[in-house]
């Protein structure tokens, strides 16, 4: 009984391909001829103005948000001391999180975030500068080298409320300083 069973569910998907095969070459195809000849377009007696633009080259060390990328996309190697440092610095955060706040004052705070791997400082003060040089401080504390702190890398960013009160026209560079 099983083999039976087996043979029929083995034989009607064949027997169905075969029948659709025997149904496509009976159907019939036309062919339509294809034309000899193909006229061309008519070709402009003119040709049109070509405007160039000269795009300004700026190299990633005169932009700090081209240079933050570069660093993101070409990560270098941190030493063996600053990796140290990265991991136990991560391992602050709560089990099972791996992304969070790493550290916060009144005036910022750090955060790490998995994805992209980098660390964030968001600036939550009118003393920008200050803000920028102590959470810099904050990592070299951690043990971290100044080159380290570069190749982390950590970026910089106001909080809404503090760009919203920033008057200054110049872009904010979200690198740390001497990066």
């Amino acid at each position: 009984m099983l083999i039976l069973f087996i043979v029929l569910l083995l034989g009607i998907p064949f027997a169905l391909s075969l029948f659709a095969k025997r149904q496509v070459s009976q159907q019939k195809v036309s062919t339509t001829p294809l034309p000899t000849h193909v006229e061309k377009p008519e070709q402009p007696t003119s040709l049109p103005t070509v405007f160039t633009t000269v795009v300004p080259t700026i190299s990633p060390t005169e932009d700090p948000q081209t240079k933050l990328l570069s660093i993101i996309q070409n990560r270098p190697a941190l030493s063996l001391q600053d990796l140290s440092v990265k991991d136990k610095i991560v391992s602050t955060l709560p089990q099972g999180q791996y992304s969070g706040t790493v550290y916060q004052t009144p005036d910022f705070a750090i955060n790490y975030v998995q994805g992209p791997d980098l660390f964030q400082v968001e600036i939550e003060t009118g003393n920008i500068e200050q803000a920028r040089t102590e959470a810099t401080n904050w990592f070299i504390a951690q043990g971290m080298s100044k080159q380290g702190v570069c190749d982390l890398p950590v970026e910089f960013f106001l909080s809404n409320t503090i760009k919203n009160q920033t008057t200054t026209q110049s872009p904010f560079n979200p690198l740390p300083d001497g990066c």
